[in-house]
């Protein structure tokens, strides 16, 4: 009979465990990278950055909208911007490389910028 409570107990702690990741998941927005998307403008909507990766040129400029009713920030590549709800950001990329940036208010909320 214990063994039997000791599993059920076990059973639901994993069940708990696995709806919470999801939900943390769901809530905050992580996003696999995924293959990266040539464009030169960034939604955060639904508390990410949409596309997660994006590609572009050297001297290229990246827009960033805030179309969520919440601020974000845009922390990386040397910026710290506050974006308010309905606001914009922009930054010009000259030298080639990898760019990882985030929102600082928001954890998980990352995204890429791959300059060519």
């Amino acid at each position: 009979m214990k063994t039997a409570i000791m599993l059920a107990v076990t059973a639901i702690v994993i069940v708990a465990v696995a709806v919470l990741g999801y939900t943390v998941y769901a809530y905050y927005g992580t996003s696999p990278s995924g293959p990266a998307v040539q464009t030169t403008s960034v939604s955060m909507a639904n508390l990410r950055f949409n596309p997660h990766t994006i590609e572009i040129q050297a001297g290229q400029t990246v827009t960033w909208t805030n179309d969520d009713s919440v601020s974000h920030t845009v922390v990386g590549f040397g910026e710290n911007a506050s974006v308010p709800a309905g606001g914009t950001f922009s930054h010009t990329f000259a030298t080639p490389g990898t760019y990882d940036y985030a929102c600082t208010i928001h954890p998980g909320m990352t995204g890429t910028v791959i300059v060519k």
